[in-house]
């Protein structure tokens, strides 16, 4: 019964050579802060990047919302006409949305 009481109060009072690990002083207690110090600039470092790019994505996100971009690639006596049918289907693709949103609210209006 002792055993296991004693067992737990060493676990409890740990180590006395636990310290020892990095000497107080001299040139390893040194070179171990300064390692902490670099570790935990880069780590900051690294947020700041994630959050900047996660603004920049944000930003680019909202930009390019609602536009498209269609590249028309034809020789130069046919250019015109290829972009004025790209013109067109985009003109249909339009139509189609505006009456699909037509149909979507008469549904929405019955239910």
């Amino acid at each position: 019964m002792i055993a296991p009481i004693s067992n737990f109060l060493a676990m409890i009072s740990g180590d006395g050579r636990r310290n020892k690990v990095v000497p107080p002083t001299g040139f390893t207690a040194t070179l171990s802060t300064a390692t902490s110090a670099i570790m935990a600039f880069l780590v900051v470092f690294a947020l700041v990047l994630s959050l900047a790019a996660d603004r920049l994505a944000a930003r680019w996100s909202t930009a390019l919302s609602g536009s498209a971009t269609l590249r028309v690639s034809a020789s130069a006596d046919q250019l015109e006409t290829q972009v004025q049918q790209a013109l067109q289907v985009l003109q249909l693709g339009l139509i189609c949305l505006h009456l699909t949103l037509i149909c979507l609210e008469c549904l929405m209006e019955i239910v």
